[in-house]
């Protein structure tokens, strides 16, 4: 040992000859800087020159002064020290780090398209990679870099020769390979696969996306939703369902699920379901199509079903004597008729209730011996229609859509 662990040491008892070397490291920062570790008689030292005599050694793990250390492991990543001791076990520690500004290249998207820019791909299409860069590090890229592609385990690059700066995004695109034929593809891409670059973070530099590739004349793929006029009724009342189904070939066969409902399943395609309690419920349509294809939509507490309102004293004789047209309401509007003898001299009061007990602003409007109401500015949903005729209180429920 040279500098000043040669110079007059002799705590190891064989004069002034300095301790005899193990082992040795050398760590190799990102800056350009360089650490020697080395293993000793008499401990761990460390050093950022080597000067010959005027070399200066300093103790690099305390616990290991005076202590003969056989061999000496360094981990270059982190700078984690490991020392194997005669008698003493084995010693783990940190060599100090330096902080240095480094990019950092992510591949923050990777998407496959077709010629038309469509993710669909079929048979024949042209390919491209669709590559989004991001440096998120704290040093611009200051030389080009190589992105390797890996389809179904073959391996192509491309060059990619522009300077990225700090917090810089740059969208690249490259052209791949036409499938000749049809089923799966797992694609791999890699910024810098050749470790040209140092970054701060090596482990956001891929991704994996698979495609399917389509025969020629394929079907689009089958896609389901549903609809309701109005997803909020009254208990007991009746909704219709109505299925939005495209894609795949026909034709389709429904498969229904109502949760609370009256029916609970069915297989029709529009069906009409009721609802005896009130609460929230669920609604599931699967659908296939004619080469067994399968495509379902669920909806979570997609029908409100509430309490109608108490409207008070009800005369069931008055149900014969008020008709509602039509019910359910649609077009804006719906028209009262009377029993055959009765006038609306006789109809005292009417109100429009909403399921909360909230009363809505109407206008009735009568012609031809019948009374109009216009439902424009009302929100769809249930109602109660309160009305007095003839000295009697009644109400009949209204479905608006």
């Amino acid at each position: 040992m040279e500098g000043n662990l040669g110079e007059g040491d002799d705590r190891d008892g064989v004069g002034e000859t300095g301790p005899s070397l193990r082992s040795a490291e050398i760590i190799n920062y990102p800056n350009g800087d360089t650490k020697y570790v080395v293993a000793t008689s008499i401990g761990v030292f460390s050093t950022e020159s080597l000067s010959g005599s005027s070399t200066l050694w300093e103790l690099e793990v305390d616990q290991l002064d005076n202590v003969v250390v056989e061999d000496l492991d360094v981990r270059i990543a982190d700078g984690t020290i490991v020392a194997g001791t005669v008698g003493r076990g084995a010693f783990i520690g940190l060599a100090e780090q330096v902080t240095v500004d480094l990019p950092n290249l992510e591949l923050t998207s990777f998407i496959i398209t077709n010629q038309d820019g469509s993710t669909s791909i079929t048979v024949g299409d042209q390919v491209f990679f669709n590559l989004s860069i991001t440096n998120s590090g704290s040093m611009p890229t200051t030389s080009g870099f190589t992105i390797s592609y890996t389809v179904n385990g073959d391996v192509f690059t491309s060059d990619f020769t522009e300077n990225i700066a700090v917090g810089a995004s740059i969208d690249e695109v490259v052209e791949g390979a036409s499938p000749s034929a049809a089923g799966s593809i797992t694609l791999v891409a890699k910024l810098d696969s050749e470790e040209i670059i140092a970054e701060s973070n090596e482990n956001d530099n891929s991704q994996t996306v698979t495609v399917t590739v389509q025969e020629i004349g394929s079907p689009d793929p089958l896609v389901v939703d549903f609809a309701v006029a109005s997803s909020e009724v009254g208990v007991g009342e009746s909704i219709s369902f109505d299925p939005a189904v495209s894609g795949g070939v026909p034709p389709y066969t429904y498969s229904w699920i109502f949760e609370g409902g009256d029916p609970g399943a069915s297989t029709e395609e529009q069906p009409t379901v009721a609802y005896g309690d009130a609460g929230e419920y669920d609604v599931v349509l699967e659908v296939t199509d004619a080469e067994g294809t399968i495509a379902a939509e669920s909806k979570t507490s997609f029908i409100s079903v509430e309490e109608m309102v108490e409207t008070g004293i009800v005369d069931a004789t008055t149900s014969q004597l008020i008709s509602i047209y039509p019910n359910p309401v649609v077009n804006n509007s719906f028209k009262i008729e009377l029993q055959e003898g009765l006038s609306f001299q006789s109809l005292n009061s009417l109100r429009l209730i909403s399921l909360s007990g909230q009363s809505m602003n109407i206008i009735p409007r009568q012609e031809a011996g019948q009374l109009f109401i216009s439902t424009r500015s009302i929100v769809p949903g249930a109602y109660v229609l309160l009305y007095e005729l003839e000295g009697k209180f009644g109400s009949t429920r209204i479905l608006i859509r």
